[in-house]
């Protein structure tokens, strides 16, 4: 009975510890999260970058996957403000399969990723590509009632992508 009794504080103590931990390390990624953005803001897309790679680390530590989701997608706006497609494509890839692997990366995260996708397909000259992606957004989009802000981009995107095509109706409908 005595030894269950230190074995059991042990182990609350051992998941107290843990949960710090995780807590500090999630509170270190919202910061360089937030100094990433600021720094986005100002155009500062490498420096930015640094610092949502370094968010990024934190968030896996503590495996808060959607921050660690949100993190990517800010990294792959910054590597296609770089004109750097290849890694744009990858971050944003990366988001989608955080979702496949934990299930519970933020709706929002996996539209915007999408649509990350369709970008980088468009300013790739792929049009038909592009629509592939970006409506596969808009549903997630859609579905979940994500931000209008979000919604609008996609549908800009989708618009764009259209008028790449000559489908000047249909870019005028989105």
């Amino acid at each position: 009975p005595m030894r269950f009794s230190i074995t059991s504080t042990l182990l609350v103590l051992a998941f107290g510890i843990l949960a710090s931990v995780a807590s500090a390390q999630n509170s270190s990624g919202n910061r360089l999260y937030d100094q990433g953005l600021d720094l986005q803001e100002k155009a500062e897309y490498k420096r930015s970058s640094e610092h949502f790679k370094k968010a990024a680390a934190a968030f896996e530590a503590s495996q808060s996957w959607s921050q660690l989701a949100k993190s990517y997608n800010e990294l792959s706006f910054n590597a296609r403000f770089q004109n750097e497609l290849k890694q744009a494509q990858e971050f944003a890839e990366y988001v989608l399969t955080l979702d496949k692997q934990h299930q519970t990366v933020a709706p929002r995260e996996v539209a915007n990723a999408y649509h990350n996708l369709g970008t980088v397909a468009a300013q790739q000259g792929n049009p038909k590509a592009a629509l592939k992606q970006l409506k596969k957004g808009l549903a997630v989009a859609q579905n979940q009632k994500i931000a209008t802000s979000l919604r609008a981009n996609i549908i800009a995107s989708l618009g764009s992508a259209y008028q790449d095509l000559g489908n000047y109706e249909q870019a005028l409908a989105e």
